[in-house]
């Protein structure tokens, strides 16, 4: 893989340009600080690098990122800082699930607090905004009094991994974005 010349860090790990940004002028520097500013470095252990471009898997999976083999590989296409920081995050969380996910998933106490919560915004969303009665739904809405008030603060945990898990959500900006199977 050709890469252009190094010209960031985060912390201290090398990020590469395979190509350059589609269509969007990204402040890369102002991206990274504010991740080195959320993410404490030990959770970066073991990633060597990050890799910025287009990629064929990212492109067939319809994906933006990845983690794999202590690398993560970001797509070129960013609408803006916020989604390249978006992007790196949940690589990173994944990192985190990684290193750690006996001691996050072990007990079940993030499981059960989540399906409970989820249980709840479900209730929330059929009686208050129509949504239906079904086995499976994916929602986005705003985080704002919603999961702080009425159904219960969020813990800052990590992502969960739909391949690994029978919950999935992230959290992106200020929506939640919620797949219930």
């Amino acid at each position: 893989m050709e890469t252009h010349m190094v010209s960031y860090n985060l912390y201290d790990i090398p990020v590469y340009f395979k190509d350059k940004f589609v269509d969007q002028d990204i402040d890369v520097n102002a991206a990274l600080e504010e991740i080195e500013q959320r993410v404490p470095p030990q959770f970066l252990y073991g990633i060597d690098t990050i890799f910025v471009g287009s990629f064929e898997d990212l492109d067939n999976k319809n994906t933006n990122a990845k983690l794999e083999n202590g690398a993560i590989y970001i797509s070129n296409e960013q609408d803006s800082e916020e989604d390249m920081i978006d992007d790196i995050v949940h690589e990173i969380a994944h990192n985190v699930e990684n290193l750690y996910g006996k001691t996050i998933y072990g007990d079940s106490t993030v499981e059960v607090e989540f399906l409970g919560k989820r249980k709840r915004l479900l209730q929330i969303l059929q009686a208050e905004y129509g949504a239906p009665a079904v086995k499976s739904v994916v929602a986005v809405v705003p985080l704002t009094n919603l999961m702080c008030v009425t159904v219960g603060a969020l813990r800052p945990v990590v992502s969960v991994d739909p391949a690994r898990s029978p919950i999935a959500t992230r959290i992106s900006g200020s929506a939640l974005v919620l797949s219930l199977p």
